[in-house]
């Protein structure tokens, strides 16, 4: 089950960079990150889950990424006329 509460993306976002940079770092591989302006500071939502998933997909992403960089890009996407229909991609 989901346990929504309010939590600062930031904060998922360094600490997924504090865990993965060093192992990108030793594939001499680069993780960037932009945030796009619009995207609240605080959002309402499972912090865990969404760790895990983000977790997941950026650990593959360096795991199969040979050289260059992996980019993490957040934005804002409205999918529905509510507000409660903003969901961040």
């Amino acid at each position: 089950a989901l346990t929504y509460t309010t939590f600062r993306l930031a904060d998922v976002l360094d600490q997924l960079d504090a865990l993965l940079r060093p192992l990108a770092e030793r594939k001499g591989i680069r993780i960037t990150r932009e945030v796009a302006p619009d995207v609240p500071e605080v959002l309402c939502h499972d912090p865990v889950r969404l760790t895990q998933i983000l977790q997941n997909l950026l650990s593959n992403a360096v795991k199969f990424t040979e050289a260059g960089s992996v980019d993490l890009s957040v934005r804002r996407s409205r999918f529905g006329a509510e507000p409660r229909d903003d969901v961040v991609t």
